[in-house]
């Protein structure tokens, strides 16, 4: 039990009160210690605060170096693919005009592009349309400054070919997916793995240029044809430039 004492006189001397002076010194003690948790809890969450802004900081800035990589390397491959053009279209004999594609219809029922070339380019209807590898198809609606291609894929396409190895003739037809070889008559030579190129005739498509190669065979019992399946190489979904031809040369070949 702490012992109060109290002078009452002026003057007089006066003595400690020790329960308020011990009182005092745990609250003190205890302000400090309070004081300084909370000085240590907001420097933590000021420390957390920062931390956080630097990483967002760091976010943004990988977000736009990488943006930056993105735009680069897709100017890098677009270079490529116009520096591969190039080189064909000076290798080739014939008249090629360059465009882009500006639209896809790959449905099921059609497959067709568009192209940024039309009639005031010289494009008319039923000009062939190749890229550097294979053939791509032909002009069907040409406009002013835009025509349409039917690919050879769409199941209303049909080109006249031949057979690279064995010479035999056919026709592909478009069955979407991929295209069919028709009117070989059962004993021609066709083998799996065949490759299938353009005749030339009609002067459209030049002579020997590529459309796929023969995958399936299935010869009918008493039927006078052969149904042949072709893997086009035509990826049409990729396609971003393509060739024209204008005037096509009889003396082209592969």
């Amino acid at each position: 039990m702490f012992m109060i004492y109290f002078s009452l006189e002026k003057g007089q001397n006066q003595k400690p009160i020790p329960g308020v002076s011990s009182s005092g010194g745990l609250i003190q003690k205890s302000y400090h210690y309070l004081s300084s948790g909370v000085r240590g809890s907001t420097g933590k969450y000021l420390n957390l605060i920062r931390i956080k802004t630097e990483n967002e900081q760091l976010v943004n800035e990988n977000l736009f170096i990488r943006a930056q990589l993105g735009e680069l390397t897709e100017l890098k491959k677009e270079n490529e693919r116009l520096s591969d053009l190039l080189q064909f279209k000076s290798k080739n004999k014939s008249q090629l005009l360059a465009a882009k594609v500006i639209g896809q219809d790959l449905f099921k029922e059609h497959h067709m592009i568009s192209l940024n070339r039309g009639k005031k380019d010289g494009v008319k209807d039923y000009m062939a349309v190749i890229t550097t590898g294979t053939v791509v198809g032909y002009t069907i609606e040409t406009h002013k400054t835009t025509s349409k291609v039917l690919l050879l894929t769409d199941k209303y396409a049909s080109i006249d070919t031949i057979i690279q190895r064995s010479r035999v003739r056919g026709l592909i037809e478009g069955a979407q997916s991929h295209a069919l070889l028709k009117y070989l008559k059962v004993d021609d030579d066709v083998q799996v793995g065949d490759l299938i190129v353009t005749s030339g005739l009609q002067n459209i498509f030049p002579k020997g240029f590529p459309i796929g190669e023969v995958t399936e065979i299935d010869k009918i019992p008493y039927q006078p044809s052969q149904n042949i399946k072709v893997k086009p190489f035509l990826n049409a979904s990729t396609l971003e430039e393509a060739f024209i031809v204008i005037t096509n040369n009889k003396d082209s070949q592969q």
